[in-house]
């Protein structure tokens, strides 16, 4: 190889080296890209399952914006990487008369996240339900 061709080939390396360096990592599922230019695997931890009785019992302000009776928590199940629970509870109503609400309660890092008013059609109506 010539001289020219020698230094050709080398500025082509060194621009596809820079250009690759640029680009990062690549995703883990890749298999034909050497594993030492894949990006490490995740290794996030998943929260530990809540107490969700004691969680809801300390938080009861926040979950329900009334004051809340005969409040009952059913199991958490795992979403993802959080946990749902299903809550409910007697909240006094526009009347006054008690009115029973249904919210699916998102637990993430053991703190109460997003509630969502739930129908008795959802899923989580059909847990058994324990009061607090």
């Amino acid at each position: 190889m010539s001289l020219a061709g020698k230094a050709r080939a080398a500025i082509t390396g060194a621009c596809l080296a820079a250009t690759l360096a640029g680009c990062g990592y690549v995703d883990p599922g890749v298999t034909f890209v050497p594993e030492r230019f894949r990006q490490p695997s995740p290794t996030a931890s998943l929260d530990p399952e809540p107490d969700v009785k004691k969680l809801v019992a300390d938080n009861l302000q926040l979950v329900f914006a009334a004051h809340p009776t005969n409040v009952r928590v059913g199991p958490p199940h795992r979403e993802g990487m959080h946990w749902q629970a299903c809550v409910t509870a007697l909240v006094p109503g526009a009347g006054g008369a008690p009115l029973e609400v249904r919210l699916l309660v998102s637990i993430e890092q053991g703190k109460v996240g997003d509630r969502t008013r739930v129908t008795a059609e959802h899923w989580c109506a059909a847990d058994a339900l324990e009061p607090i």
